[in-house]
């Protein structure tokens, strides 16, 4: 082998070794970059998770308690009832019905029946404007019970999510400042708080009106709404009592069917008119 084939394999061996090499310091810069990029996640990740034990130990602090209560809950139907052998008139009535569920206390959850009627009033405005044979009637459409976990503030019970209460409860295991109930044991409570026991057990009554209004310059169908605005009481347990005020709004809901059955389209509102509380503030 002459001088010129040795020097040329010779180069060769030496541009595949710089190529090599170029490689290796390749993939260890790449290797090296997804390792950082991999502790930087890490470090947000407990730095959040340090930020969220900071929050919850704050709630802990600054609650009296913590609660898991099953809520008695009732759903009311309002619906129009026509005096006729007309399908579609009742298949228009039962699109406009309008239903909404409240929590209850436990005494009224028991008194009432799924169908039980709570107001009916006859349609004066329609039979004396249309000639239209009707009432307006609201009546217990359902009965259930859900799980609500909450942290106590004074008289309220602060509901919160599943994950949140889990977060307190380990916060308790490490402090040990919330005790559970004698009376119930699915309540913790600081030393001093006493039972709350009559946030559930006391109640109050308050008064919902239901007023439909209309989207329409009809004055006499305005007038015929406020005939038929419907009035009823409603027994609640003292936690939500304590919430409330006469004139709050409680729900608002669309009237869908109104525009396919009716003239104009429609929402019914349901508003506290009174509050009657059976325990002192």
């Amino acid at each position: 082998m002459d001088f010129k084939e040795l020097y040329k394999k010779g180069k060769g061996l030496v541009c595949k070794t710089l190529v090599a090499t170029a490689i290796i310091s390749n993939l260890v810069s790449g290797c090296s970059f997804f390792e950082e990029q991999k502790r930087l996640a890490e470090q947000r990740m407990q730095e959040a998770e340090r930020q969220r034990q900071a929050q919850m130990v704050q709630l802990y602090e600054t609650a009296d308690g913590l609660a898991t209560y099953s809520v008695p809950q009732i759903e009311i139907e309002a619906k129009k009832t026509s005096y006729t052998l007309d399908p579609f008139t009742h298949l228009g009535n039962a699109m406009k019905a309008q239903r909404i569920t409240l929590p209850v206390s436990e005494d009224y959850f028991n008194s009432v029946r799924v169908g039980q009627e709570l107001d009916s009033k006859f349609n004066t405005g329609d039979f004396l404007f249309e000639g239209d044979l009707s009432s307006y009637d609201v009546e217990v459409a359902g009965k259930r019970r859900k799980n609500m976990q909450c942290r106590i503030v004074g008289s309220t019970c602060q509901e919160v999510d599943d994950a949140t209460y889990q977060a307190l409860a380990a916060v308790n295991d490490q402090q040990g400042k919330m005790k559970p109930s004698k009376i119930n044991p699915d309540v913790l409570l600081r030393d001093g708080k006493g039972s709350i026991d009559g946030l559930f057990t006391d109640n109050c009554t308050i008064r919902i009106r239901s007023h439909k209004t209309n989207f329409t310059l009809d004055i006499f169908k305005h007038i015929t709404n406020s005939w038929n605005d419907m009035e009823y009481p409603i027994q609640l347990p003292r936690f939500l009592c304590d919430q409330l005020h006469s004139g709050d709004e409680l729900d608002q809901n669309f009237v869908g069917g109104s525009l396919f059955f009716s003239r104009s389209a429609s929402w019914v509102t349901y508003t506290v008119t009174a509050i009657q509380r059976s325990y002192q503030n």
